[in-house]
């Protein structure tokens, strides 16, 4: 039995319930899986997780979560510098039937204010805003490919290890990663 200061994140599966355990000091939102996630929730977690392409097929088979690396952006590190987005305009003619999201954190290192957070801190944040997105959607089973470059991939790794069987992994691709 988990000790009491780890609470259930969220629940999902259809026959079987998996949970994911979190610190409850990190994330305290999300402590309680009966509530309904407020619009500031909503707001914070829409800040770090985008949707940038829907397939036009009413069912996507499968999610593509985009990670950035270091002194990454969200949007702009996978965007050439003619405006091309290889996540919005690229990636959906070779794989059209998924839903693509690029997801930011704070990795700045050049700026007066440096990020100070840990590695697990945006591994889990990562974990809370996926299952967030997959129970407003009801995508629970669906399978997650995720794309990461440089630190980016880091954080998709120690995501990976602990939660294998909690999610349903494709593939992991890590581009440039240590």
């Amino acid at each position: 039995m988990a000790p009491s200061r780890w609470r259930r994140l969220i629940q999902f599966g259809e026959n079987r319930i998996d949970t994911v355990l979190f610190h409850s000091a990190f994330y305290p939102y999300y402590a309680d899986v009966g509530n309904r996630p407020t619009a500031l929730r909503r707001r914070n977690y829409l800040r770090r997780l985008r949707k940038v392409w829907r397939s036009l097929r009413r069912e996507s088979s499968r999610s593509i979560v985009a990670v950035h690396g270091l002194n990454g952006h969200r949007d702009k590190t996978w965007t050439a510098a003619n405006g091309v987005n290889w996540l919005s305009n690229l990636l959906p003619t070779d794989i059209p039937n998924a839903r693509v999201f690029c997801w930011g954190y704070d990795a700045n290192t050049h700026d007066d204010r440096v990020s100070c957070q840990y590695l697990y801190d945006h591994a889990t944040q990562l974990v809370s805003d996926l299952c967030l997105e997959r129970r407003l959607t009801n995508t629970t089973q669906r399978p997650i490919i995720f794309v990461a470059h440089s630190l980016g991939g880091i954080i998709v790794k120690s995501v990976s290890l602990p939660l294998n069987p909690l999610f349903l992994f494709l593939s992991i691709f890590c581009l440039i990663v240590p």
